[in-house]
């Protein structure tokens, strides 16, 4: 429509906004009318319609007065006006900002993200494959629609789709030191934390022993704590975890327990600024390397979605999408997905980096507030525009200059069109000799990650700088009608797009929390880094050590996957990574010519052919904890070292070798292989995971009118079954049963807290645990007529008998005969690698046997038991962890002419009392079969076995 005149505006303005009770001479905005996202598209696209011109929805929210409204509407048909489209006074300007004298490096980058990415690479992966990476709630976290049945008739109000990752609720507890009763308590945002900062290090090359007592910062961007809505509908948690509950559900938790477990002396602090809190996470970390405050800087972004009330609320808003994707920038975009997961950035100076592969840099960061708008979650592009502005500034970057845009990007109706009017503002002006700058959003791909993010967006643009490429928005149609991006200066990445001609390896990234509270980052390609990489003329040390037995034989297969159709240059890079890593407790070494020849020896090992390998265990704290290392050891790393016999023998040792000293910056690969445990309150019903334990082995008591029973758990975490295993599998040892038998006699009859004797022991088959799962046992106790108890452990998913015994109160219990033979650590390390020949791994609290040693008949030890297993458990008086190492002594004695130290049955079993930390085991053969006795130093008898006979093991597999 042409000719119209300044009266014809006024007049169609006028009918748009009768419906509302306003006109152009009203005083009232429309920011004060409460307009939601569907108004002001509707006030729009009516001016459009009349008008017969495209009217941005953006335009009417940064111009909310009739008589500003009226101006822009004059300008876009062609009458002129000299105040349409500016930006605040402030926009472009930072009066009080000065260039830095330089900027900040990213040298460490780890991830975890819906449904099942671990790493950046595998990010990238689904970025440029526009993969969907968003999962049906039922389907992905069926708990969490339970959680909300509880107190709904149906899940109408809950939103249908979410991004879940798999395993969120997996922790590597022992690697950290950490219980399993703890663990469980724990966020698993904080669990997350630990694992990912770790593997951030060792993508940075950095052995995390070397930040030790440095000053180290911690900036977690985080917002919600959905585990403490769990642990509130969990009946008995607070009873169960009680002050585990107080620090595994504390926000600050989030970043101190990380300062705490690395020993990190820099600031701690969790930042909450909503969907940007990661971004102002990165901003704080920035200006606290430039001002020195700090040297290094951990920064992270994570969220988690445990809370049914919370995904409910959000949905009810009118937030969430119902056809379940971020549909940025698309006509079809109607809100967003929330999503859960974890980045981890690792910081440095950049003329501190050197050495390090620098993935970006980081030229600048801003933040500001949007200040007043129509409502608490409307968007200010204006202030948008200024901090654009300000951050680029900071980075002495000029607009023309920025290649890609990572948008905050919600896919909301009217977020969308605010961010676009904000960028044209901020990067407006036509620039002839360039392509336009790309913009895109990682939400179409992952979701809305809302506190974490901002360093999702940040390392997508990370990766596009590293590849060159723009990814395109995921599952995008049709452009959103209401976009205005200025024309030559701003377009849509819509697909893979290699970087605009004529713009700068230069990317910014937007994070906008719904407050208001803003985040702008910008950040840069380093310079070509010229790092030498030193090599071997002959063979290739390769060196893998691991804090368990079972991540050793992972991290081998892991290696085994990397290497195949490598090249020699191949080998000699993950050797490298490997020469680099922390060194911990169990360890394997070799070396070899080539790729095909790691192979072949791998292979032989995972086969069982230890004979081209070196292995050991380091058991001094100095070397095997891995928190523990050589410390900041940055002279010239002896990676070119030809690797002898000797020397790979000295690092297996936890000797001096070529190898301790490390300089960092050699990414290590493969990441470390944590434990993939599960742990977390059980929500599925109304009872806590360990509600009011009355025994570490005995769950509740289970007993009606017609039997007295006692219920146990035994999942695969659970430290006695963990460290126990044979063959590859986690079993219940059969000590436990002893123990467990020990409580329940007691808590049933008066009279059997105190010596008690056990005739006719019975094992069944033992039983096996997988990883995962939980099985039940029900312990019966009935009275006999002579005045002793039956005791009957019974397997509750299939009624299997597994132990049976007759207790009673014993009157005295027999003596200790006199040691004569006398024991050595030569001969507890026999019977330790008698125990692995024959498939029998113990760790953890089983490893106590200090000297050792047999005769024809008879074996002795002396126990010193660890003191983070012992006497820890509930009520225990027969510790497991000691009777089980008295059993395998027992079997050895007997010249292990079982398979394994299985026990099947014995004649009768003392318990006087409690066992003590330190003991000496006695084991005598006779007539096929054992007697063992147990007892303090002064021959105090603890326990006393009496006709032990061992049997062939197949194991219960549940």
């Amino acid at each position: 429509m042409t000719g119209l005149t300044r009266g014809d505006v006024i007049a169609v303005l006028n009918e748009v906004l009768e419906p509302w009770g306003i006109s152009r001479d009203s005083d009232i905005s429309l920011a004060e009318l409460g307009l939601g996202s569907v108004d002001y598209i509707q006030v729009a696209r009516g001016l459009s319609d009349l008008l017969d011109v495209d009217v941005p929805v953006g335009k009417l929210f940064m111009n909310p007065q009739p008589e500003q409204l009226e101006e822009v509407l004059a300008a876009l048909v062609g009458i002129e006006s000299s105040e349409v489209g500016e930006a605040d006074d402030d926009a472009g300007k930072n009066e009080s900002a000065s260039p830095l004298i330089e900027d900040v490096a990213i040298v460490g980058m780890a991830c975890q993200l819906p449904p099942d990415i671990r790493t950046p690479e595998q990010f990238w992966d689904a970025l440029v494959t526009q993969r969907d990476c968003i999962s049906v709630l039922e389907e992905s976290r069926p708990w969490l629609v339970e959680q909300h049945l509880r107190d709904h008739d149906d899940t109408s109000a809950l939103p249908r789709y979410a991004g879940i990752v798999e395993g969120m609720d997996e922790f590597d507890a022992a690697f950290f030191n950490i219980s399993p009763l703890e663990a469980q308590s724990m966020d698993p945002q904080q669990r997350r934390l630990l694992e990912v900062t770790w593997h951030a290090l060792e993508d940075a090359g950095e052995r995390p022993s070397s930040l030790r007592a440095t000053r180290t910062g911690v900036y977690v961007g985080a917002q919600i704590i959905d585990y403490r809505d769990i642990s509130r509908i969990t009946d008995g948690a607070s009873d169960s975890y009680a002050g585990h509950l107080d620090s595994g559900n504390h926000a600050a938790m989030l970043a101190n327990r990380l300062s705490r477990w690395y020993d990190l002396r820099g600031p701690s602090l969790v930042v909450n600024t909503a969907c940007s809190s990661s971004g102002v996470a990165l901003h704080l970390a920035t200006q606290a390397l430039l001002s020195h405050e700090v040297d290094v800087a951990i920064v992270a972004g994570v969220n988690y979605l445990g809370s049914a009330a919370t995904l409910m609320c959000n949905n009810l808003a009118g937030m969430q999408s119902s056809q379940g994707r971020c549909a940025t920038f698309d006509a079809s975009a109607d809100g967003y997905v929330r999503s859960e997961g974890v980045v981890v950035f690792v910081l440095r100076r950049t003329h501190e980096a050197d050495g390090y592969r620098v993935r970006a840099i980081v030229q600048g960061t801003a933040v500001n507030e949007d200040g007043y708008t129509g409502s608490l979650r409307a968007p200010n592009p204006r202030a948008q525009a200024a901090l654009v502005a300000e951050a680029l500034a900071e980075a002495r970057i000029g607009p023309e200059q920025v290649g890609m845009v990572e948008c905050h990007g919600t896919g909301t109706p009217l977020g969308d069109p605010m961010e676009v009017e904000g960028l044209n503002l901020a990067l407006g002006g036509v620039h002839p000799d360039a392509d336009p700058a790309l913009l895109t959003s990682a939400k179409t791909v992952v979701g809305h990650l809302e506190s974490a993010a901002a360093l999702v967006s940040v390392m997508k643009a990370v990766l596009s700088l590293e590849h060159s490429l723009v990814p395109g928005l995921g599952h995008f149609t049709t452009v959103n009608p209401d976009l205005d991006p200025a024309p030559g200066v701003l377009a849509l990445a819509v697909e893979n797009t290699p970087w605009p001609t004529g713009r700068s390896d230069v990317a910014c990234i937007s994070s906008f929390g719904f407050g208001g509270a803003n985040a702008h980052m910008v950040v840069s390609k380093p310079h070509a880094q010229e790092r030498v990489e030193q090599a071997w003329s002959d063979a290739v040390p390769l060196l893998f050590s691991a804090q368990s037995p079972e991540a050793l034989v992972r991290l081998l297969e892991l290696v085994r996957e990397m290497l195949t159709g490598a090249d020699r240059a191949g080998l000699e890079q993950i050797a490298r990574g490997r020469l680099a890593a922390q060194p911990m407790a169990y360890r394997l070494t070799f070396s070899a010519s080539d790729a095909e020849d790691a192979c072949e020896i791998i292979d032989a090992v995972l086969a069982g052919d230890d004979s081209r390998v070196q292995r050991g265990k380091v058991t001094h704290d100095s070397q095997s904890s891995p928190q523990s290392g050589q410390g900041d050891t940055r002279g010239e790393q002896s990676t070119a070292a030809t690797p002898t016999d000797t020397t790979l023998g000295r690092w297996v040792r936890g000797e001096a070798s070529p190898w301790d000293d490390n300089r960092p910056g050699t990414p290590i690969t493969p990441l470390y292989p944590f434990a993939a445990e599960r742990h977390g309150l059980v929500v599925q019903g109304t009872r806590a995971a360990h509600p009011s334990r009355r025994h570490a082995l005995v769950f509740s008591n289970d007993s009606d009118l017609r039997d007295q029973a006692f219920l146990s758990v035994w999942e695969a975490g659970n430290p006695i079954v963990r460290n126990y295993k044979f063959a590859q599998r986690n079993y219940v040892p059969a000590a436990a049963w002893i123990e467990v038998a020990r409580y329940c006699a007691a808590a049933s009859v008066a009279g059997l807290a105190g010596a008690v004797l056990f005739e006719d022991l019975r094992w069944g088959e033992p039983l096996a645990i997988r990883k995962g799962e939980t099985q039940w046992t029900r312990t019966l106790v009935g009275s006999r007529d002579d005045g002793k108890i039956d005791i009957d452990v019974i397997l509750v998913s299939s009624g299997e008998v597994l132990f049976q015994t007759t207790v009673s109160a014993a009157s005295s219990v027999p003596g200790c005969a006199s040691s004569v033979i006398e024991t050595t650590e030569t001969g507890a390390q026999a019977w330790q690698r008698d125990l692995v020949a024959a498939g029998v791994i113990r760790a953890g609290g089983y490893e106590c046997v200090v000297t050792a040693a047999k005769t024809t008949g008879a074996a002795q030890a002396r126990i010193d038991a660890n003191s983070e297993y012992h006497g820890r458990g509930r009520n225990v008086v027969c510790d497991v962890y000691t009777t089980t190492d008295a059993l395998d002594i027992g079997w050895w004695a007997d010249g292990e002419s079982a398979p394994a130290p299985w026990p099947q049955s014995v004649d009768r079993l003392w318990i006087a009392g409690a066992t003590p930390q330190q003991t000496h085991i006695t084991a005598c053969c006779r007539d096929q079969l054992v007697d063992i006795v147990v007892a303090d130093a002064e021959g105090q008898v603890a326990t006393r076995l009496e006709g032990v006979s061992y049997q062939s093991q197949a194991g219960k597999d549940a």
